[in-house]
């Protein structure tokens, strides 16, 4: 039906805009707060904030990760023996990951994850339609 036609669909329910939709219209208290394609708002994500997902081998690298130019904040959770899964939060344009392998990789570091960790349209959603 959607390839003819035009199909509102009014929810709340997040998942299901994302696999059915290619268009999304935000209202806020009556106010049209966001109109584009769904990958488009997901790509903008929340604000200028986004994480990076890096599990790395070896001892504690918070702080080092912590020292890279754009990176706000660094959270650490150990997921195997000898391995911790570390997110940063990074904000400004640049794309860290090619330094987070770089920093491994000069400390001798193997490197099992590095990628950027995709917005939900839940959080993309909440931050449009917040209060200020």
């Amino acid at each position: 039906l959607g390839e003819a036609h035009t199909v509102l669909l009014s929810t709340h329910v997040m998942q299901e805009v994302e696999q059915t939709c290619e268009r999304l219209l935000v209202m806020n208290h009556g106010v049209l707060v966001a109109d584009a394609p769904v990958k488009s708002i997901l790509q903008q994500g929340v604000g200028a904030s986004r994480q990076v997902v890096a599990e790395i081998e070896g001892p504690d690298f918070s702080s080092q990760l912590g020292e890279l130019s754009g990176v706000d904040s660094v959270s650490a959770e150990a997921v195997d023996p000898g391995r911790t899964r570390y997110v940063l939060s990074v904000s400004g344009a640049e794309d860290p990951r090619p330094r987070v392998f770089s920093l491994a990789a000069e400390n001798g570091r193997a490197l099992w994850e590095l990628r950027v960790e995709a917005p939900r349209l839940e959080e993309v959603f909440r931050s449009l339609t917040q209060d200020e």
